[in-house]
């Protein structure tokens, strides 16, 4: 939506020589599920959404592919029962693992070129409005800075030097995880 966007555009893309890598999940007439926490109804997408990404955040690489439904094996999920509090949590599991896999590729297509010139990566949702961020100059880069906006998996902003983009790849490390067109 256009205040997400723009905040990106305000207090990163116009601010800091940005280049930006995306993953995007679509297809015509694509509805997308919401977490159920959230109590939002499906939301339908407009046919031309990525040529509104592509003309809004100018994207120096990008990857588009269907939409997927990420499923846990069941043994993994007993195991995670133990963990979470409640079924809801574990309900929108898929919802974090396609976030994971979203992340992931992004961070794919960085590692296509020279990330030794980056000081830093930002990653972000595009549903994402973006308040404040600290100043990219006074950050030490042997932090990795993130949001804590709630005790979950914290969705909203990570940033840190590119030398610690290898921890972009938790997908791969998940076991047990099939998927199927959505």
């Amino acid at each position: 939506n256009d205040i997400a966007y723009l905040s990106h555009k305000e207090k990163i893309i116009d601010k800091y020589d940005t280049d930006v890598f995306m993953h995007v999940w679509w297809k015509s007439g694509m509805v997308l599920d919401t977490s159920s926490w959230s109590n939002l109804p499906p939301i339908r997408c407009q046919d031309n959404e990525v040529d509104y990404l592509l003309k809004r955040y100018k994207p120096l690489k990008i990857k588009v592919e269907e939409p997927r439904k990420f499923i846990l094996d069941n043994k993994y999920l007993y195991n995670l029962y133990s963990f979470f509090n409640n079924k809801q949590q574990i309900d929108n599991l898929g919802n974090a693992i396609s976030q994971l896999y979203s992340i992931e590729n992004a961070n794919i297509l960085f590692n296509e070129v020279d990330i030794k010139k980056y000081d830093f990566c930002i990653v972000s949702r595009y549903d994402n409005v973006i308040d404040s961020i600290p100043v990219l100059d006074k950050l030490n880069k042997d932090f990795l800075y993130l949001n804590d906006m709630h005790d979950r998996f914290p969705d909203n902003l990570l940033i840190f030097s590119p030398r610690f983009n290898i921890f972009l790849n938790a997908y791969s490390e998940f076991n047990n995880i099939r998927s199927e067109e959505h």
